[in-house]
């Protein structure tokens, strides 16, 4: 990853990976390899033994050879950072539990936060299209911001029909650079050769562009990611937790929060089923926060509380306080 950190800051010759998405893949090879062998005639550098070694395995940390490798959009530069932010090599174990318990508490506020905006936040629409409304009302503000991006594109590519269903998309202001869309218009089964999809898991524009032109006005179902979708947190299955959560006094804060954490997503998924259920939550809710901060006052420690411990009730699994 420091090579690639590296390219990204000093190379302007090499392709970067943002502009992968812009190019016929084919093509962004042939301008890796011309432009390598320039650099290496140009400083003398064919015999140099480092150079070449970092050649041969150039599928390991030039990005456009892992295109077709799901990422989630990531680099190994981001992956180290995010790790690096908080631990580090002198980082003892008792410093690492104690991080870690932070870090994760903190991402999950951050989630908490964000699923609580796309779900009760509206996107503003830019496009008018049918597209654009479909992609709002699924993805996350996140990653609906992306989609639309590719959305607005769009208009800078021209399609033309080709045998079989497969057309070759090209860009009016680079027309040398031409993307190949393979689509069955029955089935919306496709495959581009940009591999926006496969690195990212989100549609690009060379493929909305066809859909557009063709009326489709839904993203085919099977090529929803369900981990970009404001949905993606419903109906987890916390079974783990529950059966491995022991709520005695030796576990971690951290995990005494994740729990409860879960059981209250779980309340709020509910809460939007009916009116009555949502009267109910909020009663209960109200009625145990008023127990709990009764203990609070009266001292009661870990060791004294009861923990919770579910029971079944017409299939459905309830919590109470023995």
């Amino acid at each position: 990853w420091i090579i690639i950190a590296f390219s990204n800051d000093h190379n302007h010759v090499m392709v970067r990976p943002r502009s992968v998405s812009y190019m016929d893949t084919i093509s962004v090879y042939d301008i890796l390899e011309r432009e390598w062998k320039r650099l290496m005639n140009e400083y003398n550098l064919e015999e140099n033994e480092w150079l070449q070694g970092l050649y041969k395995i150039r599928e390991s940390w030039i990005p456009i050879y892992n295109r077709s490798t799901f990422f989630v959009g990531m680099n190994t530069t981001q992956r180290s950072e995010s790790i690096n932010s908080f631990v580090n090599a002198s980082t003892t174990l008792q410093e690492f539990v104690l991080k870690l318990e932070k870090v994760v508490d903190s991402r999950l506020e951050v989630e908490r936060k964000k699923d609580y905006e796309s779900r009760h936040k509206s996107s503003i629409l830019t496009t008018g299209s049918k597209l654009e409304e479909h992609g709002a009302s699924i993805y996350t503000r996140n990653m609906f911001s992306k989609f639309q991006d590719e959305l607005e594109k769009i208009n800078k590519f021209t399609q033309k029909d080709r045998p079989r269903y497969v057309y070759q998309v090209s860009n009016n202001f680079e027309a040398q650079h031409k993307f190949i869309v393979d689509i069955d218009l029955t089935t919306k089964i496709t495959h581009f050769n940009c591999q926006l999809y496969e690195f990212l898991g989100m549609f690009c524009r060379h493929i909305l562009v066809i859909f557009q032109a063709k009326g489709v006005v839904q993203i085919p179902s099977h090529f929803i990611f369900q981990h970009w979708t404001k949905d993606a947190n419903k109906g987890i299955d916390i079974s783990f937790t529950r059966n491995n959560f022991d709520g005695q006094s030796n576990t971690s804060k951290i995990l005494r929060r994740m729990h409860a954490q879960q059981e209250e997503n779980m309340l709020i998924d509910l809460v939007e089923e009916s009116k009555k259920i949502y009267k109910f939550i909020v009663m209960e809710i109200n009625r145990v926060h008023t127990l709990a901060m009764i203990m609070k006052t009266e001292s009661f420690t870990d060791d004294r509380v009861t923990p919770l411990e579910p029971i079944q009730n017409n299939e459905n699994q309830v919590f109470l306080i023995k």
